[in-house]
């Protein structure tokens, strides 16, 4: 070491380790700052948020990525709610989007597109009401695109707007709409191809976004669904090659987790065993499918060409059309007598409630009635669904002292709620609730929950979801009757 010579050399050595160190730091940080914003134009908001977390810790790239997050965390506090489905605002992050944004700022006073993103954010942050995001102009150009194809287009150029479309954001839409198309152009195994990278599309989309659903059982309810979309396209695909044995497999998998509440997939079964010549089960399918709300037009008007071939005996004597409203009717009774033998029977456990305008709520008044006990929330498309049902309900029990309905909402944007009820203008009272409490508390995972409690304050029936077969305003009627016996 007391060779001059060597000890510079050591020196230098070192100082160059520490610059290679230096700028492989900086190398991965623009890396990860590329690939965060690279996840995010895909909409895969965790794998995003944890590059771009990892880009805002180094000064050379502390900016754009704090920018970055802000951007994504402005979307998912006042914009997102509903642009895909099951979609809500998450108020939790406001305040991120506004501390990463001045962050940005921070590290870059002069950065014009940072201080233009906080400013956005500072404006939602005070306005009374946010648009949701509009669609991306690429993504959305994509999607005409791929929807203007015809029948006639090649089926190669309708996988290049697939894969256009599904490179652009990573959402299952657009493999969901291929395989339709394959189907119509009989390209049976490229449908099912589709449907399979759907599905598998779906279950990413959902775990790169949890917290957009809000809810457990939001999450998992979308998982079921996309899944039962998929096993129907894949079903009726191999119908259509004439594999019959597959495709009942695929259908009845749909129709198990869709709970036998999807028309398109009744239909499918319905014609599914009129080829296999079962036509009491075909009839059957086909009336069931009858039943569901919001049957396609189309399809409905051809189960009715499609019923008479299969009716048999049944209705024997009756008028076609009176066979079938018959058949409805029975249908409906036979869930009425389900749902009213679906008992609860556990006492209403206490919720610390309280008005909208935030002071203590004692349900003195709900003592010895019948209380239909309504959870939502603003953001709740079902919910939304749901409520003017029980609104046409309550018509029925508005003069009646017996009978007394309360909503209560777990909603936390106050603005977003106190607007909702302006619009909704609900004629019996609405009160607040904490949503993990409510949860915890009344056991429900999903909106909207419905329990109907009998004047001993026991819950007796409870509700969860939205009614899938047109049966509300009605079901309502048939609960509270039943405790008002």
């Amino acid at each position: 070491m007391n060779n001059p010579r060597t000890y510079r050399f050591l020196i230098s050595a070192v100082c160059l380790g520490l610059a290679g160190s230096l700028v492989s730091a900086q190398t991965n940080a623009q890396a990860q700052l590329k690939k965060g914003q690279a996840l995010w134009n895909q909409r895969l908001s965790k794998s995003a948020i944890a590059a771009l977390e990892g880009a805002a810790k180094d000064k050379s790239t502390a900016a754009a990525a704090n920018e970055a997050l802000g951007r994504i965390y402005t979307f998912k506090g006042w914009q997102q709610e509903g642009v895909f489905p099951g979609w809500h605002d998450e108020p939790t992050y406001r305040e991120k989007a506004l501390a990463a944004l001045r962050a940005a700022v921070a590290a870059d006073p002069a950065r014009a597109s940072a201080k233009e993103a906080l400013k956005t954010a500072e404006g939602f942050a005070t306005a009374e009401k946010v648009d949701p995001a509009p669609p991306r102009p690429e993504v959305h150009a994509l999607d005409e695109k791929l929807n203007a194809l015809t029948v006639t287009a090649p089926a190669t150029q309708v996988a290049a707007a697939v894969e256009a479309r599904a490179k652009a954001q990573a959402d299952p839409q657009p493999y969901f709409t291929g395989a339709q198309m394959m189907i119509d152009h009989s390209e049976y195994d490229r449908a099912i191809a589709m449907a399979e990278k759907a599905e598998a599309a779906a279950e990413h989309f959902i775990d790169e976004n949890l917290s957009a659903y809000q809810m457990e059982g939001k999450i998992q309810a979308a998982r079921v669904r996309n899944r039962a979309i998929a096993a129907d396209d894949i079903g009726w695909a191999r119908f259509m090659k004439k594999d019959f044995a597959g495709a009942a497999a695929k259908l009845e998998e749909s129709h198990r987790l869709s709970q036998g509440a999807d028309f398109v997939n009744l239909a499918h079964l319905g014609d599914l065993n009129v080829v296999l010549k079962q036509p009491d089960k075909a009839r059957e399918y086909y009336l069931d499918a009858l039943t569901v709300a919001g049957a396609d037009p189309k399809i409905r008007q051809r189960i009715i060409r499609e019923l008479p071939a299969v009716r048999g005996n049944a209705g024997a004597g009756k008028p076609f059309v009176t066979w079938v409203t018959d058949e409805e009717t029975r249908r409906r009774d036979a869930r009425r007598a389900a749902a009213l033998k679906s008992l609860v029977n556990r006492p209403l456990p206490a919720l610390k409630l309280t008005t909208v305008d935030g002071k203590p709520y004692e349900p003195k008044e709900l003592q010895g009635k019948v209380v239909l006990l309504n959870f939502f929330a603003s953001w709740c498309g079902l919910c939304k669904a749901e409520l003017p049902n029980i609104k046409t309900a309550y018509t029925k029990y508005q003069n009646n002292p017996n009978v007394k309905f309360l909503l209560v909402s777990i909603d936390e944007d106050s603005k977003r709620l106190d607007r909702y009820l302006a619009n909704m203008k609900f004629p019996f009272p609405v009160v607040r609730a904490n949503p993990a409490d409510a949860e915890k508390t009344m056991g429900f995972d999903n909106l909207p929950d419905t329990l109907y409690v009998d004047k001993s304050g026991v819950v007796r029936y409870q509700v969860n979801g939205f009614d899938l077969f047109g049966d509300s305003p009605d079901r309502v009627v048939w609960f509270v009757d039943q405790l008002l016996k």
